[in-house]
């Protein structure tokens, strides 16, 4: 946050939000002389006690309205103001405080940036991790508390979902209104108890993000009000490299897991390549010894491990669909879905497809509503370079650090909507992305068919690659990723022509030479 936005804060909730700010960080981090001397116009100083009071008024009111506002709903925002005002006159210090808002409110309400405020939590929940991290300190809830903790990451979990939507070629305003759309069905996980592991498994494109980060903003909230629910935990897939009691551990003390339990959601399983089974079972096992916790994991693996919960997303009804794309044209006709062929209808009853469609032109297929986007968001800077990238994360498995990629040069990225560009660690904001740019490598020849028919465990690294690249149509090139994987072993062709398939991203029928099957204990879904 700019010493701007938050002179443009001050200026509505009085000095006391500096103040709010600076105890929840560091003094290491106020070394900026401007900040330091931030000041509202026209503001009575505050007393200590009645900072404390309003400091805890704005703990428990002022930063959800904050984060409401910067979501894009005002109105609980105009409500706190709007109860100060009415009750100065039965409480001084509330008149004292309410005459600092009056007097700024109308002039900078409709000014403020809100967004950073939500930008200002999540990187303040990112710190603290890195902190807490290299220092070896505590959990990070024992630095801000667990009320913070629990409204920090339904912020992490709701900015989330936004970025998704982004990732997919919506403006922020059209994705944020997207979520107002209604839904004739709920929510599967509504009625997940404490001790179980839900496995949400359905094919790419059907939302499992989204509905398992809508959970966990929801969790988050209630546990911020109430200090006997599970503590939320957001992990993605790709990030965890080491043991999953670890990473939650540094988060959260082993005596909340023990008295209040997790709210845990791990989110695409799938994209930890090789590692994905074995992440899977430690799922399981972290519910069997933390059992007040809930676990929730998504994959694109078609079934769930021995004793989880199996849940598999529906696509949406076809009039759900059909609002959401309205409301991506908004104010534009809406699309005449009932005018594009079956298989494209089917396609886009899955929200991912539905965005990109109403972007798109009509009739579409899946793969090329992804060409579409991936081609309109480089806007001619180097592909190569993205997928130079896409090689390197399969690779790896997770995010990399794009200077030890000796063909990438940081100028070639220009697209914050397909990449995520942090210092060390970037990656594709949606796995489609990725695989699809791998899968141009694949079938350029950049990745050789003697890397992922090595083994077992190098072709779970580009299992999801591969059925993108066997997807993109008929000719040589395909003919021989097939032919290669046969030759290897027929159990991998067969798998990977099934995820085509299920996946709905097209492709010719195709059949391998039976040779040989996978040995069993693979890391194959």
């Amino acid at each position: 946050m700019t010493p701007d936005q938050l002179a443009q804060l001050v200026a509505i909730f009085g000095p006391i939000v500096i103040q709010t700010i600076q105890g929840m960080m560091p003094g290491s981090h106020w070394t900026n002389g401007a900040v330091k001397a931030l000041k509202p116009p026209n503001s009575p100083s505050l007393r200590f006690a009645q900072r404390r009071r309003l400091r805890q008024s704005l703990g428990q009111d002022g930063w959800p309205a904050l984060l409401d506002a910067a979501r894009g709903d005002r109105q609980p925002l105009e409500r706190l103001v709007a109860s100060a005002l009415a009750t100065h006159s039965a409480d001084p210090f509330v008149g004292e405080v309410a005459g600092v808002i009056e007097s700024n409110f109308a002039s900078s309400l409709k000014d403020v940036d809100y967004r950073s405020v939500l930008d200002f939590r999540l990187r303040f929940l990112q710190e603290s991790v890195d902190r807490q991290a290299e220092a070896r300190t505590g959990p990070l809830i024992q630095q801000v508390g667990a009320a913070e903790y629990s409204r920090m990451t339904g912020a992490l979990a709701r900015h989330r979902r936004i970025r998704l939507r982004e990732a997919a070629g919506l403006d922020k305003e059209i994705a944020v209104s997207t979520f107002a759309v209604p839904r004739s069905t709920q929510s599967p996980l509504e009625s997940l108890e404490r001790g179980h592991v839900a496995f949400v498994s359905t094919p790419i494109g059907t939302g499992k993000s989204d509905v398992l980060l809508d959970w966990l903003a929801k969790s988050a909230d209630e546990a911020a009000e109430h200090d006997d629910l599970p503590l939320p935990v957001l992990i993605r897939g790709d990030e965890l490299a080491g043991p999953l009691e670890d990473a939650v551990l540094r988060q959260l003390r082993a005596r909340d897991l023990a008295e209040r339990g997790a709210d845990l959601v791990i989110d695409g399983v799938d994209e930890a390549g090789s590692r994905a089974q074995a992440l899977a079972e430690r799922a399981m096992e972290f519910a069997g010894r933390w059992p007040r916790s809930r676990v929730v994991v998504s994959s694109r693996a078609a079934e769930a491990p021995q004793g989880a919960i199996d849940i598999v997303l529906k696509p949406w009804p076809l009039d759900d669909t059909k609002a959401l794309m309205a409301a991506i044209v908004h104010p534009g006709p809406a699309p005449q879905i009932e005018h594009w062929a079956a298989e494209v209808r089917e396609t886009i009853r899955r929200p991912l497809f539905a965005i990109l469609a109403a972007q798109a032109p009509a009739g579409s297929t899946a793969y090329g509503l992804i060409e579409a986007l991936v081609r309109k968001s480089i806007a001619g800077h180097a592909d190569v370079a993205h997928r130079d990238l896409a090689i390197a994360i399969a690779r790896a498995e997770g995010p990399v650090d794009p200077r030890e990629v000796a063909t990438i040069s940081v100028a070639d990225f220009n697209s914050a909507r397909l990449v995520k560009t942090d210092q060390t660690a970037w990656r594709f904001e949606l796995p489609i992305y990725q695989q699809w740019f791998a899968a141009q490598g694949v079938l350029s020849g950049e990745v050789p068919v003697a890397e992922y028919t090595a083994n077992v465990e190098e072709f779970a690294k580009w299992r999801y690659v591969l059925a993108v690249a066997l997807s993109s149509g008929s000719g040589a090139k395909v003919d021989g990723i097939l032919d290669g994987l046969a030759r290897w072993n027929p159990g991998a062709a067969s798998w990977a022509l099934r995820e085509v398939k299920v996946s709905g991203l097209g492709g010719e029928e195709r059949s391998p030479s039976p040779q040989k099957e996978l040995p069993r204990g693979s890391c194959l879904p």
